[in-house]
């Protein structure tokens, strides 16, 4: 396969969410998440347990969509990567 893969829209997408605490990230989804339902849990917390990564799972209307979110989730100071 060359080239980006093809996404067909609507989908369900999946964002990893790499933070320093849950409670900031379930906030941070709450605030950005709005008109949507999604599913947000812990997937992971690092051995020393300074990060958490948690996984966000929604239906994103189209590629404009999908990179908003993204984009307004990886701007937040408490998050260290978006996936």
């Amino acid at each position: 396969m060359e080239g980006r893969p093809e996404i067909r829209y609507p989908c369900e997408w999946e964002f990893c969410i790499i933070g320093m605490e849950e409670t900031h990230i379930r906030a941070l989804v709450a605030a950005t998440v709005t008109e949507i339902p999604f599913e947000l849990v812990q997937s992971h917390t690092s051995a020393r347990g300074n990060y958490v990564s948690m996984k966000l799972t929604l239906e994103v209307r189209d590629e404009a969509h999908r990179n908003s979110l993204y984009e307004q989730l990886a701007a937040d100071e408490g998050v260290k990567m978006v996936m």
